[in-house]
């Protein structure tokens, strides 16, 4: 499965920044294949097919578990392209 993942990207103090001011985000808009996530709390871990990964700061969890969720439901129906634009369930 390809997930193309539109998100902010940085620290936990960057995200928080940008409930304050929308132009202190980073957006991260990344097109991979889905070989693991590792629901972490607040934060969700995407795993490259080549072994390298990257973090998704949430923060409210149950924003992290919607996302997680959802990707789960793709991966169920058998979808080979899931596009999610994640960024309003960051803040």
């Amino acid at each position: 499965m390809y997930l193309h993942l539109i998100y902010y990207s940085g620290d936990r103090s960057l995200v928080e920044s940008i409930g304050k001011d929308a132009s202190a985000g980073i957006v991260g808009d990344k097109m991979f294949f889905l070989d693991a996530v590792d629901n972490d709390g607040d934060a969700l871990r995407f795993q490259h097919n080549n072994g390298s990964h990257f973090d998704v700061i949430f923060l409210q969890r149950e924003s992290a578990r919607s996302v997680y969720g959802e990707i789960l439901e793709a991966v169920r129906e058998g979808r080979n392209l899931t596009e999610l634009d994640i960024r309003p369930r960051q803040l």
